[in-house]
């Protein structure tokens, strides 16, 4: 997670009960978490190894493809079975090009990008459109539940992208 919005969903994903390992792109942002309990990582690589779901939120689609290819991203770590939630909002071409890459390791991606503001993420009731593999989402569904109170499945690709790309 990356910036103020993943700090805010990470703070909500602790409060759920769930292990939370964090990674950003600036240190120091993780610190609260990792105070509350959350382990550091080093790399998104190292979140993805040891995750079964995991989340980024991102600035743009250049900064979702630099944590996801190249030596420490996470298309080095991504175990088969696993869930990889992208929460950012990103161009579609982006967030193909990541699904692709993904669902080539046997994992599932999931493009979820929210709708509120980080008031809204930290008291849990954004509005989040989500698109891809069904039975994933259904995974997801305690882990969205945490952020949001309005939770769509709206197609199997990048639909919830595009979505949100025309709602702003």
């Amino acid at each position: 997670m990356d910036g103020d919005d993943g700090t805010t969903h990470g703070r909500s994903d602790s409060r759920g009960g769930f292990p939370l390992t964090v990674w950003n792109r600036t240190a120091g942002k993780t610190a609260d978490l990792v105070k509350k309990g959350a382990k550091a990582a080093g790399s998104p690589k190292e979140v993805a190894a040891q995750s079964d779901i995991f989340i980024s939120m991102i600035a743009d689609g250049p900064a979702l493809e630099a944590i996801t290819f190249g030596e420490s991203g996470v298309v080095g770590g991504v175990k088969s079975g696993s869930v990889f939630i992208d929460m950012s909002t990103v161009d579609p071409e982006a967030s193909t090009r990541v699904a692709k890459a993904v669902e080539a390791k046997g994992a599932k991606m999931l493009r979820a990008p929210v709708s509120g503001s980080t008031v809204l993420a930290g008291q849990g009731t954004l509005t989040i459109l989500a698109s891809g593999d069904k039975a994933a989402f259904d995974r997801c569904q305690p882990v969205f539940g945490l952020m949001g109170q309005k939770i769509f499945h709206v197609g199997t690709g990048d639909e919830a992208a595009i979505s949100n790309l025309s709602s702003i």
